[in-house]
């Protein structure tokens, strides 16, 4: 039993990001999804701040036959960035864009919407098609 508390603990360890599990002040507001219909009670969630995270959360969610569910710009309507009893990466916090105006391409991180896209490629002239959510 002693095993089991103390993977939280391990887990945190190997991140850079946040973990935040049921037990956390912030629980609801790390599950909560922009659908506010959906209400999914995930094991824990990590807020991930670079790839090393993704990497120790793909291999903990394994380890422990944990479901993993990943969450992008959260914007998801059916609630898809998030299950009960699983493990989520939410890339909230990775809104990065790159752009390169001569080739008129960009790159954009997990957590990037439409609104982080848009004003990064316009302040280069650019524009893409896409959604609002």
């Amino acid at each position: 039993m002693h095993y089991e508390q103390d993977r939280p603990r391990r887990l945190r360890e190997q991140l850079r990001g946040q973990l935040v599990t049921p037990e956390d002040p912030d629980y609801d507001a790390a599950r909560a999804v922009f659908n506010a219909m959906v209400d999914k009670r995930p094991a824990g969630v990590i807020h991930v701040a670079q790839v090393s995270d993704v990497i120790a959360g793909v291999n903990f969610a394994r380890e422990s036959s944990m479901p993993l569910a990943i969450r992008g710009g959260g914007h998801s309507a059916p609630g898809f960035g998030t299950w009960d009893d699983a493990l989520v990466l939410d890339f909230v916090n990775r809104t990065g864009v790159r752009v390169d105006p001569q080739k008129s391409r960009a790159r954009a991180e997990g957590g990037t919407t439409w609104a982080d896209f848009n004003h990064a490629t316009h302040a280069f002239g650019l524009a893409t098609t896409g959604g609002i959510v």
